[in-house]
């Protein structure tokens, strides 16, 4: 039989249901009784919408951008944005102040996803929708931690290419000999800097890295210039002096036909490109390259000299027919457009031309 207390426990928790369900059916989510039995204040628990707002990215104008900064303490990533004005490809690299192995993760965003870049290489987007933005963050790898005010190096800037490119050496005399690219001592370094959309670029650094001599370890030449405002570049370059590895026959053709030239000379390549885009020059470093030819010396060894060999008749008999015999040879010269004689003018006789 159960006793009075365990009565007194169900009647109080079947009041309290009855309390409850009257408060869940005005509407209230939940409701709670004070000791005089009235209904305390309702309280409705609050969702909270959390809206997930990119970082503040610090904007950069359409130009070359080169960048050194650091991640100071409390900083974990910076941002960076560049506007694609024109809708250009544009570049994305790291500038490395050593040859240690980066501590830097960069990552780049056209749309709505996060791309690497590869350590060492350089990212070249794909054409843009002009005002097009370009999302760049940098921050520390995990695996490669560094003191607080580390620098770091970035390039964000309009992908660049080269046209209209020239290098004019100051042996065209040797042209006929020398098919190729050929210098002595100078040479005329000429391009224009623009970008995928043809629009010009200022302050793009371009290599000229030239092998004068591929046999020799030491042959390697590396020239470095700055496009101007209106994405040109002009300069003169002199190359040292060498030591010709191959001889060249005697040959015609520099100034006339008559002087005979030799020259000893070393083979060599070179290519060019904008920094950081070696796809946007001419020639490549691992791949094909343009031939050249560095003289080293340059001699006249001699000329060609033209002889006329001067015939005379003679009779063996009255009724013979003539015989012609060689009595002597007149020295000729000659040039690209006529043959010189000196010959007696009171000297009729028949000559053959022939040149030795």
């Amino acid at each position: 039989m159960p006793s009075k207390f365990c009565k007194s426990n169900t009647f109080f928790a079947a009041l309290f249901l009855a309390y409850s369900g009257a408060a869940m059916s005005s509407g209230h989510p939940m409701a709670f009784l004070h000791a005089d039995g009235h209904a305390a204040q309702s309280i409705t628990p609050k969702i909270m919408k959390v809206e997930q707002t990119e970082p503040v990215a610090i904007d950069l104008p359409d130009e070359l951008n080169k960048i050194r900064g650091s991640l100071e303490i409390g900083e974990s990533v910076k941002y960076y944005s560049f506007t694609a004005i024109r809708g250009q490809k544009v570049m994305i690299r790291e500038i490395r102040y050593n040859d240690q192995q980066s501590p830097w993760k960069i990552e780049y965003k056209v749309d709505q996803h996060w791309t690497i870049v590869t350590p060492g290489k350089s990212e070249i987007t794909d054409t843009l929708i002009p005002n097009q933005q370009v999302k760049v963050r940098i921050s520390n790898d995990p695996g490669k931690p560094v003191p607080p005010g580390t620098p770091y190096g970035l390039q964000i800037s309009s992908a660049p290419y080269l046209v209209n490119h020239r290098v004019i050496g100051d042996a065209d005399r040797y042209a006929i000999h020398f098919p190729v690219y050929k210098f002595v001592n100078t040479f005329e370094w000429f391009t224009h800097v623009r970008d995928s959309t043809g629009h010009p670029l200022k302050g793009v650094t371009i290599e000229l890295r030239m092998d004068i001599d591929d046999k020799s370890p030491f042959g390697g030449q590396v020239y470095r210039k700055d496009s101007n405002h209106g994405g040109a570049m002009l300069t003169n370059i002199t190359l040292p002096a060498c030591v010709g590895r191959y001889t060249t026959t005697p040959f015609v053709g520099v100034f006339d036909f008559r002087t005979k030239w030799q020259l000893t000379y070393n083979t060599g390549n070179w290519y060019m490109s904008p920094e950081g885009h070696e796809e946007g020059g001419v020639g490549r470093r691992y791949g094909d390259r343009v031939p050249l030819v560095h003289i080293c010396t340059q001699k006249i060894v001699g000329e060609y000299v033209a002889k006329l060999t001067m015939l005379t008749e003679s009779h063996s008999s009255a009724w013979s027919a003539p015989v012609l015999s060689k009595t002597r040879e007149i020295p000729c010269k000659f040039s690209i457009h006529s043959v010189n004689c000196t010959i007696d003018e009171t000297d009729q006789r028949p000559g053959i031309l022939d040149s030795v």
